[in-house]
């Protein structure tokens, strides 16, 4: 059986510079994601959170419009792989994320594809980047 991915959009108001220094700065993922341990924003360079139990490798970057990541979120199940782009749309940002490459991680394919998942964590972004307040200081702790 293979697994297909999980896709996801959001129309934020705000810059795609904006969205991207939300989603790249480390003091910013602190606010509306989790307390990065590491992020190297660069090909070949480490992402981890919650004390490096969370990350991936950067695949690609491309400012302000791409960042490819792969992506670890159980022990013991092979990575996969999240990709978020971003597109200008006149006085908004198009953020698409894409989750896939799933392979035999059938959990990890279980919570990303849960309305309460991906969902939630973008919606954390998108106040974030809006309003400045997440819905919630740090989505997990």
């Amino acid at each position: 059986m293979s697994l297909r991915e999980a896709r996801f959009t959001f129309w934020i108001h705000a810059s795609p510079a904006r969205v991207w220094k939300a989603l790249t700065r480390a003091k910013e993922l602190k606010r509306w994601y989790t307390d990065p341990h590491r992020v190297e924003l660069r090909k070949g360079g480490r992402w981890e959170f919650l004390g490096g139990k969370l990350g991936g490798k950067v695949l690609e970057v491309v400012p302000r419009q791409k960042l490819v990541q792969t992506y670890r979120l159980i022990p013991g199940e092979p990575e996969t792989r999240v990709t978020y782009e971003i597109a200008e749309r006149k006085d908004r940002t198009e953020l698409t994320l894409v989750h896939d490459r799933f392979g035999s991680a059938k959990e990890t394919y279980r919570c990303a594809t849960e309305p309460a998942v991906w969902p939630w964590i973008l919606s954390n972004l998108k106040t974030y980047v809006e309003t400045g307040t997440p819905m919630r200081e740090g989505a997990f702790r």
